[in-house]
């Protein structure tokens, strides 16, 4: 994927949402045993493996805490004061007949009062988490287990106190490192239940709002959504920092008439998040959604979105091409995608005439060694199986080395063997698992294409030379692509 020089990141740390705690971590803590608790030496744990996760009738619950494996649910977050609240602790009690108090043992059930011959204090009290959004470490208040044997009881039987409690992410702390703003190209398969059509790529608007630290959807299919959604679209990274969510039940809304609207819903009829995931190669993955009318008859699904991968958009100077094949005169052309044929005579990619289709024009991105990767426009990688050529949006793209027979022209090898082109039932295909005498020769024709991001800041674009990971380097001395000047090139 290619990288800008300047790297967005948060400007400062703060919740956004109930996902950021989301993730692993390591409960840690001093236990000092009693008499009676050395029997819980087994059960009680002092160090323990720990997932955050989505519960039920919870905002969120902790699995492991101090070696439980029930739920410890977590009932509220503050976002400003950076607090977790755990209403009912006790509730369901995490070792069976054992309990949690506070350091000093006083019934978490309660305290009695004899003289009013009734309850003084009904309920002990909620748990507050204190966590740091700079460190995503979780800071819990000095506790102790019980045992309750009097319900009527001040005090209860002390099994173990807990001291210097901290749940400690182990999932990394990238989650206020990666920036999710800028413009992206959306790709995917689409299949229509209506008469209808809708795009199966288009740019999709990121921005970082840094009043509330939030990031916001703004643009979605061409729909400015921030008109319509308070400002735009919430979208929350999740504690691991590469993966994020847009909250469930038809947020993305865009008015068609009236009362009328489209609406964006996950596969589960709004009541589920829509995850984002980003991929090793830089993409991001999105679940699976379709696009629902809701109107005054109920709501209708139009269209339903597959294999869902958002890119960013080139930077500015990125050079595009079409892939010519000489004897032929056809181009290289994506005809459909994912297609996998590992048994079958032929791939997803064929050779057609020049069409002016972002399915036929590539980008040639830097491998290592003096390799590439060729990344359709539309968002395709293409894909070497064992004689197939395909296109993938699913994060799998093959290395590909163009061997230069004279400045213009050039051979295609990958793993396989070479590129060839053959008629198979009257289609023109690319193969690639030939011998030498069978290449195919190619050469690259370079499309004019707006590639540009708007609103760049040319002042923050660093001087020098970069390769694609955004290295420096002192000189270009091998072929590749480079980032000069905050444009990118490509020496041949």
């Amino acid at each position: 994927m290619f990288m800008l020089i300047a790297i967005s990141i948060s400007v400062s740390a703060q919740i956004t949402g109930i996902t950021d705690f989301y993730g692993k971590y390591k409960f840690k803590a001093d236990v000092e045993f009693t008499a009676a608790g050395n029997g819980y030496k087994n059960v009680l744990k002092s160090e323990s493996d720990v997932e955050i996760r989505s519960g039920e009738n919870c905002v969120a619950e902790i699995i492991g805490f101090a070696g439980s494996s029930r739920s410890h649910k977590i009932s509220s977050i503050d976002i400003y004061g950076n607090v977790l609240t755990v209403s009912n602790p006790n509730n369901p009690s995490l070792w069976d007949e054992l309990s949690l108090a506070n350091i000093d043992g006083d019934n978490p059930f309660g305290v009695y009062d004899a003289n009013l011959d009734g309850w003084a204090v009904e309920f002990y009290g909620s748990l507050a988490y204190k966590y740091d959004p700079e460190t995503r470490v979780i800071s819990v208040p000095d506790f102790s287990v019980v045992k309750v044997t009097d319900y009527k009881a001040e005090k209860a039987h002390v099994m173990a106190k807990y001291t210097n409690v901290t749940i400690t992410p182990t999932d990394g702390d990238e989650g206020n490192v990666y920036g999710w703003d800028g413009v992206y190209s959306l790709s995917s398969k689409v299949t229509f239940y209506s008469d209808e059509v809708f795009p199966s790529s288009f740019d999709v608007n990121i921005v970082y709002d840094a009043a509330s630290g939030h990031y916001l959807v703004t643009e979605f299919m061409d729909n400015d959504i921030a008109g319509l959604n308070y400002g735009g679209i919430l979208l929350t990274p999740k504690g691991n920092g590469k993966s994020a969510t847009l909250v469930a039940g038809g947020n993305l809304q865009m008015i068609v008439a009236g009362s009328s609207y489209i609406r964006m819903m996950d596969m589960n009829a709004g009541t589920s998040d829509i995850n984002l995931v980003v991929n090793d190669n830089g993409t991001i993955s999105v679940d699976n959604f379709s696009l629902v009318l809701s109107d005054s008859n109920g709501d209708r699904a139009l269209a339903l979105y597959e294999n869902v991968v958002l890119r960013k958009a080139l930077p500015e100077g990125v050079k595009c091409y079409r892939l010519k094949e000489i004897v032929s005169g056809k181009y290289m052309h994506i005809a459909s995608y994912n297609a996998d044929n590992t048994t079958g005579p032929t791939g997803s990619v064929i050779m057609t005439d020049e069409k002016e289709s972002d399915d036929q024009i590539f980008v040639v991105e830097e491998a290592a060694g003096g390799a590439c990767y060729l990344l359709s426009l539309s968002g395709y990688y293409i894909v070497c199986r064992p004689w197939n050529v395909d296109a993938c949006n699913d994060g799998k793209r093959s290395e590909l080395k163009f061997n230069y027979i004279n400045d213009a022209e050039f051979n295609i090898t990958n793993a396989n063997g070479y590129f060839k082109i053959e008629n198979v039932g009257g289609v023109i295909y690319p193969f690639c698992d030939a011998k030498a005498a069978a290449a195919a020769t190619w050469v690259l024709e370079e499309v004019v294409k707006d590639t540009s991001i708007e609103n760049v800041d040319n002042d923050d674009v660093a001087d020098g030379i970069y390769d694609l990971t955004g290295r420096r380097v002192d000189a270009i001395v091998s072929p590749g692509i480079y980032i000069v000047g905050g444009k990118k090139m490509l020496v041949k």
